[in-house]
């Protein structure tokens, strides 16, 4: 059989639990908000030039990438050396390495004209 006092302990504890769990929600909350002012003008800077922004450490870090980097590749007929046939410059990629792939996007299907 258990103690008289038992449920009013469980409750106490759940409560308090979900009283954790709403100051572990603020706190998040305010550090996201104080990582977005502190880079708010890298952030800025970038959505102009086309960049993606990933917010890292709750917040209170970013990676910026250029998308246009994924669309380089090592080139494939001088395998990335850079020099072609008698040592020189490769003709594709003109002796700088690489090449940049263009992803033509998909034909729109089912709009009608």
């Amino acid at each position: 059989m258990r103690s008289p006092g038992y449920m009013s302990k469980v409750g106490k504890a759940s409560s308090q639990g979900g009283r954790l769990a709403r100051l572990a929600g603020r706190l998040t909350l305010l550090v996201g908000t104080v990582g977005d002012r502190l880079f708010q003008a890298e952030d800025a800077r970038a959505r102009q030039s086309g960049w993606h922004i990933r917010a890292r450490c709750g917040g209170l870090a970013r990676t910026y990438r250029d998308p246009r980097f994924g669309s380089l590749r090592s080139c494939a007929i001088c395998r990335g050396t850079g020099t072609g046939l008698a040592d020189q410059a490769c003709e594709r990629c003109r002796g700088t390495d690489r090449i940049t792939v263009v992803q033509q996007s998909p034909p729109d299907r089912g709009r009608g004209r």
